[in-house]
């Protein structure tokens, strides 16, 4: 168990070009989605899949927080990048906001890049949207902020 934990704490660990969300319940269980499933509560150790843990304390209402996670539990969600990703459900869980930053960042930046590079061509304004969007994607994941990491692979304090 990682003591140094809070329930609502908002977690983050890489995968690939983005990071992962997912939202500590306490008892070492993370709620988490990933594409082609469904939302699941894994162990700690199983969300982190060997990698360290960014945590990003999270002032919560409580009883927003439980309302929140009987929802999400009861309707389950499927997973969806644009509308329904794992930041979205953790973001909501923590705030009652359906957000997903790492999406904002990519799509906005994404389209800004495609106009500037496109020139009339639509063939350009792909190739500009996926350059820059994901430029700023892995720029706005180097700079976030966390209170924390917690690395799976060292011994627990409790």
């Amino acid at each position: 168990m990682y003591s140094n934990l809070n329930v609502g704490d908002l977690l983050y660990r890489s995968k690939g070009v983005v990071e992962h969300a997912g939202v500590y319940l306490g008892s070492n269980e993370v709620l988490h989605i990933q594409p082609g499933r469904r939302l699941v509560k894994v162990p700690f150790e199983q969300y982190a899949n060997g990698k360290s843990v960014s945590v990003k304390r999270q002032k919560i209402d409580q009883q927003g927080f439980a309302k929140r996670l009987s929802e999400v539990s009861q309707v389950g969600g499927v997973y969806c990048p644009i509308s329904n990703n794992c930041e979205h459900t953790a973001h909501y869980l923590t705030s009652g906001k359906r957000v997903s930053p790492q999406l904002q960042v990519a799509l906005g930046f994404g389209f800004l890049g495609g106009m500037i590079a496109s020139k009339g061509e639509a063939s350009r304004f792909a190739i500009g949207a996926g350059l820059l969007g994901l430029g700023a994607l892995i720029v706005s994941n180097a700079n976030r902020r966390h209170d924390f990491v917690v690395d799976p692979k060292l011994p627990s304090i409790n």
